[in-house]
């Protein structure tokens, strides 16, 4: 009978407990936050634009609407702020198309708001949905870029 003498690494009780005790990472809490906060906010964007083609067809949430995708705005400052600060203490995101994405989640919005307050109307309010639908979007797409 022949005898296969492997290799195992033998590590003490003090080693392993050291290793088990490790408290997770900034970085994975960090971009914890990030992708769960990224999550909510783009449901939120679809609330927001379901709201807002709700809005061509009645009118009279218009106002409500507004008010909903400026907070959808903050919202968006809110996570582009994280995920700027996770970039400063050296996390990046997996795919760099992500801040592309990012950025477009950002200002595809308040650049529909604008536009749409400017021509008023109906246009305002077809500039206000096609805005939400494409923040929503954007949103989808830098979650799936990660």
């Amino acid at each position: 009978m022949r005898r296969v003498q492997m290799r195992t690494s033998i590590t003490t009780s003090t080693q392993m407990t050291a290793a088990v005790d490790i408290p997770p990472s900034v970085y994975h809490s960090g971009v914890l936050i990030h992708d769960r906060y990224g999550f909510v906010l783009t449901v939120a964007a679809a609330v927001g634009a379901c709201a807002a083609i709700a809005s061509l067809f009645r009118a009279q949430i218009l106002p409500l609407v507004r008010l909903y995708l400026r907070l959808i705005v903050a919202l968006v400052a809110v996570q582009v702020a994280i995920g700027l600060v996770l970039v400063a203490t050296g996390d990046r995101p997996q795919q760099l198309i992500h801040w592309f994405y990012g950025a477009a989640t950002l200002l595809t919005l308040p650049l529909a708001m604008s536009i749409g307050k400017r021509l008023g109307g109906r246009e305002e309010q077809i500039w206000l949905a096609g805005g939400a639908v494409m923040t929503l979007l954007f949103a989808l797409r830098a979650i799936a870029t990660g």
